[in-house]
């Protein structure tokens, strides 16, 4: 794929989800709700939210400290 191809992948990508998220949002959202969104989700949703989280900092910063404190 050319360089220009993989932008406009991008930008086609771009629109496809800032359409999606215009269609969807509520008209009757107030600030309050879109920054706070309480009482919105599961307990078992949030664990995952937290497992997801840990296990994409340990793979963003475990080796680099391994290459580090044991060497290449």
């Amino acid at each position: 794929m050319t360089p220009v191809g993989a932008m406009a992948a991008v930008g086609a990508a771009l629109l496809v989800f800032l359409w999606v998220g215009l269609r969807v949002r509520s008209a009757e959202a107030t600030l309050d709700a879109y920054l706070t969104a309480r009482n919105t989700q599961s307990a078992y949703t949030l664990g995952l939210s937290f497992l997801a989280s840990g296990l994409g900092a340990w793979i963003l910063f475990v080796p680099p400290e391994i290459g580090a404190f044991v060497g290449p």
